[in-house]
């Protein structure tokens, strides 16, 4: 299992439609849906892609095992683009790891704003 956190370059603002985010870092915005907010709070609440993966298919009445599969998709594009960051293991979880996770996992990619 990674632990991942979510990078300190990322800010993010909600929308109707689910939630902006902007790394300052590299200069790069992104898109999610609400679906692809939603696993993001629950990374950032500390579930994994199983529980995630729960979660999404009892809101939305979709397969679990097909939804795992997005989610594990969906979380090795947020790590691709910086969005997440795998934790060191010197990092405690009470200090630059407060928003970890603990995943083996990814959804869909998020859409990136040029």
């Amino acid at each position: 299992m990674r632990i991942f956190k979510i990078s300190e370059t990322i800010r993010r603002a909600n929308t109707a439609d689910g939630v902006v985010l902007l790394d300052v870092h590299y200069g790069q915005m992104f898109r999610l849906n609400i679906v692809g907010s939603k696993i993001l709070e629950l990374l950032r609440q500390g579930n994994d892609e199983i529980q995630i993966a729960d979660e999404i298919s009892k809101i939305y009445g979709a397969n679990r095992e097909i939804i795992r599969a997005d989610v594990i998709e969906f979380i090795d594009a947020l790590e691709t683009h910086h969005i997440l960051q795998q934790c060191t293991l010197n990092e405690s979880p009470l200090s630059k790891c407060e928003q970890q996770v603990l995943i083996g996992s990814r959804w869909k990619a998020p859409t990136h704003i040029t």
